[in-house]
């Protein structure tokens, strides 16, 4: 058996084999702190202690648009690999484009509208937007 020497340094305890909790693993008893069992309940309840994934509003935030973005082409992605599917083509269009008799009720309904309120700039505004997409609208059925 070797002699251990004052330079050796014993690696860490497994917290698994020891019989009491070490103290970041326990809340700190009332009696040496009244309220460490508030403050640990407050921090566990917290926006900030939620799962980032499962956290809404903070996956709304802008700062996390692109990781949104790629989440957006990831899940179909996987969602088509599990089906077998390899190989797809993506065709991109505009929200905005309407089917032509949609699109011709729109600008009706904004014209009645505007009837009704001439001075609205806001209904004559949607109104000439209305407009451009019923004339881009015969690229619908395209």
């Amino acid at each position: 058996m070797s002699k251990k020497s004052a330079t050796d340094v014993p690696g860490p305890l497994c917290p698994l084999l020891l019989d009491e909790p070490l103290p970041w693993q326990a809340i700190k008893s009332t009696q040496d702190d009244p309220e460490a069992a508030l403050r640990v309940e407050t921090l566990v309840n917290s926006v900030a202690y939620q799962r980032a994934d499962q956290d809404t509003q903070f996956l709304g935030n802008n700062d996390v648009r692109g990781a949104r973005i790629q989440l957006d082409y990831l899940k179909p992605e996987l969602h088509l690999r599990a089906q077998g599917i390899k190989h797809t083509i993506v065709v991109f269009g505009s929200t905005r484009l309407l089917e032509p008799a949609a699109a011709e009720r729109k600008v009706l309904t904004l014209e009645t509208a505007l009837a009704h309120d001439p001075a609205n700039s806001e209904l004559a505004r949607r109104l000439s937007i209305a407009k451009r997409v019923q004339e881009k609208s015969v690229y619908y059925e395209m």
